[in-house]
């Protein structure tokens, strides 16, 4: 508890669903989610829908179960590519290389003829 108020991560989330005698693919269902909505939302991925969902069901503000803002990124720069693609891509000198997976598909054909 923070300042007399319960702190919200995903697992009291979810512990409250279950209390109050739902689940968690029950309760996307009956919103007519899909059956992983509500689970993706407890997993970072942010489905404004599912959050709200959640919220209305517990009975609190989806602003304090979801604290962080939409704008922010999660896993993936501003620019929307992955930090590991941009190392890539300046490695390579910016240009896409695709001759390795045909590379890999000669060489294994080959010895499954030999």
């Amino acid at each position: 508890m923070v300042n007399g108020m319960p702190r919200w991560d995903r697992h009291a989330i979810k512990a409250e669903i279950y209390r109050r005698g739902q689940t968690l693919t029950g309760l996307a269902r009956q919103a007519g989610l899909a059956d992983n909505a509500i689970r993706m939302a407890l997993t970072g991925k942010r489905w404004a829908r599912a959050e709200q969902v959640i919220a209305d069901f517990i009975g609190v503000p989806a602003k304090t179960l979801f604290p962080l803002p939409r704008n922010i990124p999660l896993r993936r720069s501003d620019s929307g590519t992955s930090r590991r693609r941009r190392q890539r891509r300046s490695a390579s000198g910016g240009r896409h290389h695709s001759g390795g997976a045909r590379v890999r598909t000669a060489a294994r054909t080959t010895r499954r003829a030999a």
